[in-house]
């Protein structure tokens, strides 16, 4: 499950640009995507948000720091 290899510094600096790359491209999918489905139903924003809510909650049981980056993070997404 787990790659044995040993890792340097460059690697591991060259493993969280690609995961840095990565998580903007989910952020900018995920950022058009919900435009597109608030454009076709103006209710989903307000689906959503409780949705997520519910989940954020969720996760706030188990780690708190967690469910604060996430919130903030919706907060910023649903407002944009």
């Amino acid at each position: 499950m787990f790659d044995s290899k040993v890792e340097t510094p460059e690697s591991q600096k060259e493993h969280l640009r690609v995961l840095s790359l990565k998580v903007a491209f989910l952020e900018t999918l995920n950022r058009s995507l919900i435009r597109s489905l608030a454009r076709t139903d103006p209710r989903f924003v307000d689906l959503l948000e409780l949705e997520l809510l519910e989940k954020v909650n969720v996760i706030a049981e188990t780690d708190p720091q967690i469910a604060q980056a996430i919130e903030s993070y919706l907060v910023d997404l649903l407002k944009n």
